[in-house]
């Protein structure tokens, strides 16, 4: 049950199923959910988090030990996936590895360690653009003993550290625009890591430093829909960026694919697959070459959270377009509440959660603000979705995985466009229901406004 394009059977995760014509989350009866809680929900929940990293870990160590790699593997929180408190604790219970994106990001680690959530055995790598602020808390953790990395994204900070003329263990981030654009038969450019030139060019100066380069890092700035295609890029960066630098700096001892392992939204990933090829892959360069095998680091955040949050909508109206095809508009914003849908055009699992026997319709979602672009953009080039008919019913339908980024996209107890409230926010943990926060009231936007 769940279809969702035209022709298209979902494959549902294994927490979610259809029994008596309603979809149940776990135990949990959806529809009874909704009469209890409201028609308008997002739903968290922390139930997921261990599993998915037990099972990366698991694929990884398996894989290693099969193809008999020389290397380990290091999993690697991106909070930026979800900042949530909640979410980080429950993080740390699997693994004491985590990634910052900021200088406000380092917060949240200086926070961690002052109350002890992590200590000196743990390993943060700290990515983005660095000012001197980010810098200076990087270097007062490090002054504490918090083995903390930075990874050099350009020559402006590769600069600031050589003149600190202080011992620090460091990464480099490495463009690999050239080896992507090629595979992909497109023509961008990102700004985000040093071009191998440059980092050549500077070379003496590193080897001079009291830097030590421990860590060659990448990122294809994308999740990965293609297995062939990604390791054919893969193939490429080892080739042309890595073994290279590992014979000029030899200290280096990671590899950091960055992140782009998926969440599985429709059917399911081959995760398998995916990291028994990218093991293959490094192991027979590297054998080529006579290059030692690296370290493997990942950083996860869309495939470990994703399954932490889903939202329900009640479907406030239907108007006709042609055809037998309808608007269904939603009763909040799809553009606040998931922002990443009309940001990239980022495809959700969308389900009905009841009226399952009823017929099927050819649909379009939109929602109740006043801009045409607020609507479900995934759909727009491709088939109408596909859900349930109704009459004088209420129905009601479900955006999951919705856990990485959106709500700190949206923004958490703020105004929105149009001013469209917040909906209520629960958690659900092993069927504990509770209320995180209300569903957001005129007062407190106006209040928000300054309209006191």
């Amino acid at each position: 049950m769940g279809k969702n394009k035209v022709g298209e059977v979902m494959e549902l995760p294994e927490y979610l199923k259809y029994k008596n014509n309603v979809l149940y989350f776990n135990d949990i009866n959806l529809l009874e959910l909704i009469k209890k809680e409201g028609d308008c929900l997002e739903v968290n929940t922390l139930d997921f988090i261990g599993q998915q990293i037990t099972n990366l870990n698991n694929i990884f160590n398996n894989a290693i030990q099969k193809y008999g790699y020389q290397g380990k593997y290091e999993y690697f929180y991106a909070t930026k996936a979800n900042y949530q408190k909640r979410v980080v604790n429950e993080v740390l219970k699997y693994t004491k590895y985590l990634e910052t994106s900021s200088r406000n990001d380092i917060s949240i680690i200086e926070y961690l360690y002052k109350h002890k959530k992590i200590n000196k055995e743990c390993k943060i790598i700290c990515n983005g653009f660095k000012d001197k602020e980010y810098f200076n808390k990087i270097i007062s953790l490090k002054n504490e003993g918090l083995n903390i990395i930075p990874i050099i994204e350009n020559e402006d900070e590769l600069k600031y550290l050589i003149d600190m003329n202080t011992y620090f263990e460091v990464g480099i981030r490495v463009n690999v625009d050239f080896e992507y654009n090629k595979v992909h038969k497109i023509n961008d450019c990102t700004r985000f890591g040093m071009y191998y030139e440059n980092i050549l060019n500077r070379l003496k100066q590193i080897k001079n430093s009291k830097l030590k380069v421990t860590i060659l890092h990448f990122h294809m700035n994308h999740n990965i829909k293609d297995i062939n295609k990604y390791i054919k890029v893969l193939s490429a960066i080892i080739k042309n960026k890595y073994i290279p630098l590992k014979k000029k700096i030899e200290t280096i001892e990671y590899l950091d694919i960055g992140g782009g392992i998926p969440a599985s939204y429709y059917n399911k990933f081959n995760y398998e697959l995916l990291i028994d090829k990218v093991l293959k892959n490094i192991q027979s360069c590297c054998k080529k070459s006579n290059t030692k095998e690296p370290n493997i680091m990942s950083e996860c955040g869309s495939y470990t959270v994703a399954d932490t949050r889903f939202n329900i909508f009640k479907v406030q109206l239907k108007k006709k377009i042609r055809n037998n095809a309808y608007w269904y508009i939603l009763n909040n914003s799809i553009a606040n509440l998931i922002p990443d849908s009309w940001i990239t055009h980022k495809s959700y699992l969308i389900l009905p959660i009841n009226l399952v026997n009823n017929k099927f319709v050819n649909v379009k979602l939109s929602s109740l603000t006043c801009d045409n672009a607020d609507r479900y953009y995934f759909q727009e080039k491709k088939d109408y979705l596909q859900l349930p008919d109704y009459k004088n019913e209420d129905l009601y339908i479900g955006f999951f995985k919705t856990g990485c980024y959106e709500e700190i996209l949206s923004g958490y107890n703020t105004v929105h466009h149009c001013l469209i409230e917040e909906p209520k926010k629960i958690i659900v943990n092993k069927k504990r229901i509770n209320v995180i926060k209300e569903k957001q009231t005129d007062k407190e936007i106006l209040s928000l406004l300054n309209y006191k």
